[in-house]
Protein backbone atom coordinates (compact mmCIF):
# COMPACT_ATOMS: atom_id res chain seq x y z
CA UNK A 1 0.00 0.00 0.00
CA UNK A 2 1.07 3.24 -0.52
CA UNK A 3 1.44 6.24 2.06
CA UNK A 4 -0.11 8.40 -1.28
CA UNK A 5 -3.68 6.86 -0.58
CA UNK A 6 -5.69 4.59 -2.82
CA UNK A 7 -4.59 4.21 -6.44
CA UNK A 8 -6.37 5.95 -9.25
CA UNK A 9 -7.59 8.34 -6.41
CA UNK A 10 -6.70 12.22 -7.18
CA UNK A 11 -4.96 14.14 -3.90
CA UNK A 12 -5.70 17.73 -3.86
CA UNK A 13 -3.08 19.35 -1.58
CA UNK A 14 -4.85 23.25 -1.94
CA UNK A 15 -2.17 24.04 -4.43
CA UNK A 16 -3.93 23.39 -7.76
CA UNK A 17 -7.07 24.19 -9.05
CA UNK A 18 -9.34 21.26 -8.98
CA UNK A 19 -9.87 20.28 -12.59
CA UNK A 20 -13.54 20.75 -14.00
CA UNK A 21 -15.31 17.61 -14.05
CA UNK A 22 -16.11 16.84 -17.90
CA UNK A 23 -19.55 18.05 -19.44
CA UNK A 24 -21.80 14.99 -20.15
CA UNK A 25 -22.14 14.98 -23.83
CA UNK A 26 -25.80 15.94 -24.72
CA UNK A 27 -28.10 13.07 -26.02
CA UNK A 28 -28.42 12.72 -29.68
CA UNK A 29 -31.71 13.75 -30.97
CA UNK A 30 -33.72 11.73 -32.78
CA UNK A 31 -36.39 12.75 -35.30
CA UNK A 32 -38.94 10.04 -35.28
CA UNK A 33 -41.09 12.42 -38.13
CA UNK A 34 -41.12 10.09 -41.68
CA UNK A 35 -38.80 11.02 -43.52
CA UNK A 36 -39.19 11.71 -47.22
CA UNK A 37 -38.17 9.45 -49.86
CA UNK A 38 -35.96 11.66 -52.68
CA UNK A 39 -39.11 11.57 -55.33
CA UNK A 40 -41.25 12.87 -53.10
CA UNK A 41 -42.77 16.18 -51.85
CA UNK A 42 -44.35 17.10 -49.11
CA UNK A 43 -47.59 19.69 -49.12
CA UNK A 44 -48.27 21.73 -45.77
CA UNK A 45 -50.88 20.21 -44.29
CA UNK A 46 -54.67 21.55 -45.18
CA UNK A 47 -56.36 23.48 -42.21
CA UNK A 48 -59.38 21.89 -40.29
CA UNK A 49 -62.81 22.88 -41.64
CA UNK A 50 -64.17 26.16 -40.13
CA UNK A 51 -67.33 25.41 -37.69
CA UNK A 52 -70.69 26.21 -39.69
CA UNK A 53 -71.68 30.12 -38.71
CA UNK A 54 -75.72 30.66 -37.57
CA UNK A 55 -77.32 33.36 -38.98
CA UNK A 56 -75.35 36.01 -40.80
CA UNK A 57 -72.02 37.61 -40.84
CA UNK A 58 -70.52 40.83 -41.99
CA UNK A 59 -67.20 39.11 -43.20
CA UNK A 60 -66.49 38.45 -46.59
CA UNK A 61 -64.72 35.76 -47.42
CA UNK A 62 -60.76 36.83 -48.34
CA UNK A 63 -60.55 34.24 -51.30
CA UNK A 64 -63.39 33.63 -53.73
CA UNK A 65 -62.73 32.16 -56.47
CA UNK A 66 -63.57 34.14 -60.02
CA UNK A 67 -66.07 31.97 -61.27
CA UNK A 68 -68.25 33.00 -57.85
CA UNK A 69 -67.71 36.42 -58.11
CA UNK A 70 -68.75 36.67 -61.63
CA UNK A 71 -71.90 34.44 -60.74
CA UNK A 72 -72.86 36.90 -57.98
CA UNK A 73 -72.49 39.60 -60.21
CA UNK A 74 -74.70 39.13 -63.21
CA UNK A 75 -77.19 37.90 -60.41
CA UNK A 76 -77.02 41.04 -58.86
CA UNK A 77 -77.13 42.52 -62.89
CA UNK A 78 -80.07 40.38 -63.55
CA UNK A 79 -82.31 41.66 -60.67
CA UNK A 80 -81.03 45.51 -61.25
CA UNK A 81 -82.46 44.66 -65.09
CA UNK A 82 -85.87 42.77 -63.52
CA UNK A 83 -86.47 45.90 -61.08
CA UNK A 84 -86.13 48.30 -64.05
CA UNK A 85 -88.15 46.32 -66.63
CA UNK A 86 -91.01 46.15 -64.03
CA UNK A 87 -90.77 50.11 -63.38
CA UNK A 88 -90.58 50.92 -67.02
CA UNK A 89 -93.54 48.46 -67.83
CA UNK A 90 -95.61 50.68 -64.86
CA UNK A 91 -94.74 54.21 -66.15
CA UNK A 92 -95.73 53.12 -69.61
CA UNK A 93 -99.23 51.82 -68.44
CA UNK A 94 -99.50 54.90 -66.62
CA UNK A 95 -98.85 57.04 -69.46
CA UNK A 96 -101.32 54.82 -71.56
CA UNK A 97 -103.75 55.32 -68.78
CA UNK A 98 -103.08 59.35 -69.02
CA UNK A 99 -103.55 58.97 -72.65
CA UNK A 100 -107.04 56.66 -72.72
CA UNK A 101 -108.54 59.42 -70.05
CA UNK A 102 -107.56 62.12 -72.14
CA UNK A 103 -109.41 60.99 -74.73
CA UNK A 104 -112.87 59.53 -72.82
CA UNK A 105 -112.87 63.72 -72.07
CA UNK A 106 -112.63 65.07 -75.13
CA UNK A 107 -109.16 66.97 -74.48
CA UNK A 108 -107.60 64.91 -77.45
CA UNK A 109 -109.17 64.82 -80.71
CA UNK A 110 -109.88 61.12 -82.08
CA UNK A 111 -110.55 62.37 -85.72
CA UNK A 112 -108.54 64.65 -87.67
CA UNK A 113 -109.52 67.96 -87.83
CA UNK A 114 -110.77 68.63 -91.36
CA UNK A 115 -112.47 72.26 -90.50
CA UNK A 116 -110.51 74.95 -92.22
CA UNK A 117 -109.37 78.14 -90.10
CA UNK A 118 -108.15 81.66 -90.99
CA UNK A 119 -105.98 83.26 -89.12
CA UNK A 120 -104.90 87.32 -88.33
CA UNK A 121 -101.86 88.86 -86.44
CA UNK A 122 -102.52 91.94 -84.83
CA UNK A 123 -100.63 94.57 -83.16
CA UNK A 124 -103.02 96.82 -80.72
CA UNK A 125 -101.53 99.35 -78.69
CA UNK A 126 -103.23 99.50 -74.99
CA UNK A 127 -105.28 102.62 -75.24
CA UNK A 128 -106.89 100.50 -78.54
CA UNK A 129 -107.28 97.18 -76.78
CA UNK A 130 -111.27 97.05 -75.85
CA UNK A 131 -112.48 98.20 -79.09
CA UNK A 132 -110.41 96.04 -81.33
CA UNK A 133 -111.40 92.80 -79.01
CA UNK A 134 -114.93 93.95 -79.68
CA UNK A 135 -114.54 94.13 -83.22
CA UNK A 136 -112.63 91.25 -83.88
CA UNK A 137 -115.11 89.07 -81.15
CA UNK A 138 -118.15 90.11 -83.25
CA UNK A 139 -116.37 89.00 -86.55
CA UNK A 140 -116.10 85.54 -84.65
CA UNK A 141 -112.49 85.81 -84.35
CA UNK A 142 -111.04 84.13 -81.37
CA UNK A 143 -107.64 85.15 -79.47
CA UNK A 144 -105.08 82.02 -79.53
CA UNK A 145 -102.03 83.90 -78.25
CA UNK A 146 -100.59 86.80 -77.38
CA UNK A 147 -97.62 88.96 -76.26
CA UNK A 148 -96.06 92.28 -74.77
CA UNK A 149 -94.16 94.10 -77.62
CA UNK A 150 -93.19 97.96 -78.56
CA UNK A 151 -94.13 98.93 -82.13
CA UNK A 152 -90.97 99.94 -83.98
CA UNK A 153 -92.61 102.80 -85.76
CA UNK A 154 -94.55 104.55 -82.99
CA UNK A 155 -92.39 103.29 -80.02
CA UNK A 156 -95.77 103.14 -77.74
CA UNK A 157 -96.51 99.57 -76.17
CA UNK A 158 -98.95 97.43 -77.16
CA UNK A 159 -99.83 93.63 -77.40
CA UNK A 160 -99.67 91.47 -80.61
CA UNK A 161 -102.48 89.02 -80.54
CA UNK A 162 -103.04 85.89 -83.18
CA UNK A 163 -106.58 85.75 -83.55
CA UNK A 164 -108.37 82.12 -85.10
CA UNK A 165 -111.87 81.69 -86.76
CA UNK A 166 -113.06 79.04 -88.74
CA UNK A 167 -113.59 79.62 -92.42
CA UNK A 168 -116.59 80.66 -93.90
CA UNK A 169 -117.97 78.08 -96.48
CA UNK A 170 -118.11 79.41 -99.26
Amino acid sequence: MSSWGDAGSAVNFGDDEPEPEPEPEPAPVIDIAPQPKPDTVLLPPEPAPAAPTVGFTNSVPQEESPSRLWSIISQVLLGLLLVLGVLSLLKLHQITDTITAARSYGSAPSAPITQPYDYSVDLVHDADIAAHMRLMGIEGWKVVGSRRLQDQATGQYGYEFIFMRARPNR
